[in-house]
């Protein structure tokens, strides 16, 4: 199980690195190009400058394994520099029923509530637990991605045009193939731990296809979609970017809002007692 729920959330990582930076707005038009690789460049070039970005991504999954149909939306305000971000997530989870959890990161404050409702929960990430010290700049995420996608496994093709936003954004395709999915999943992106061993492609993973859309105008990157299926469980994944570099500030909630969490040892983003919660119901499910 554990197989196939980083297989399910690879493309969706992949996707969020993707549309998580994307360029500043640019007056004049660009010359329109043509080769999709050259297009992809330039959508991943700008990642390097975004500061500020609203990103909405949409997962639908299906499979007995996850108790029938499981779906959410996440949105979020994203100060990619501070690495801070306001994100409210809605879910069907399958299992564990419809859920709406708003999440706050403030400097090392992490805050959250459910259904939007009730006192804000306050947690402290613990020194040397902060999940953002392992995300590397955003120059390095664009240059890494360019690499993965300029793999000769990979050969995007120009679909055509197509209206997005107002104006009209270029179509590329591009297949990720089983091999290449393989060294993502073995640390292809961020790097591997050093004297780690290539493992063997596993022969149920099927290639990714990535459905990008670039801004002709801006050449910003505005959304990628993708749809994977794997050991009966079946996914649609959407990741749509927005307010490219429009300055915003995350702020923490009022004090009279706030409670402080009875605890919250492992320094991460989401309450260790759901965690748990749901590793109990996967256990007792044979997962």
């Amino acid at each position: 199980m554990h197989a196939i729920h980083r297989f399910v959330l690879l493309p969706g990582a992949l996707l969020v690195a993707l549309v998580a930076a994307a360029c500043e707005p640019t007056v004049a038009a660009l010359p329109r190009l043509t080769d999709p690789d050259e297009i992809i460049e330039e959508a991943l070039k700008t990642t390097a400058e975004l500061d500020y970005v609203h990103l909405a991504v949409e997962v639908e999954a299906r499979g007995a394994q996850l108790g029938g149909e499981m779906s959410y939306v996440a949105d979020a305000d994203i100060d990619l520099g501070r690495r801070e971000f306001h994100a409210v997530i809605d879910g069907s989870l399958g299992f564990f029923g419809d859920n709406q959890v708003e999440l706050l990161v403030v400097g090392t404050e992490t805050f959250s509530r459910a259904d939007g409702a009730g006192p804000w929960q306050r947690s402290e990430i613990a020194a040397g637990t902060d999940p953002r010290a392992a995300i590397p700049p955003n120059p390095a995420i664009a240059a890494a991605l360019q690499a993965v996608l300029a793999d000769p496994s990979v050969e995007p093709e120009l679909r055509g045009m197509e209206a997005c936003g107002g104006g009209e954004c270029y179509h590329v395709v591009a297949t990720i193939t089983p091999e290449l999915i393989g060294r993502l999943m073995d640390g292809a992106i961020f790097g591997a731990p050093p004297g780690q061993e290539a493992q063997p492609v596993d022969p149920g993973i099927p290639p990714v296809t990535l459905d990008i859309l670039v801004d002709e105008r801006t050449r910003n990157l505005v959304s990628v979609a993708t749809t994977v299926t794997m050991e009966g469980i079946s996914a649609n994944i959407t990741a749509e970017l927005s307010n490219h570099d429009i300055e915003l500030r995350i702020v923490a909630p009022p004090p009279s809002q706030v409670e402080d969490a009875s605890s919250n040892e492992g320094g991460g983003f989401v309450d260790s007692e759901i965690l748990d919660s749901v590793e109990d119901q996967l256990d007792e499910d044979g997962y």
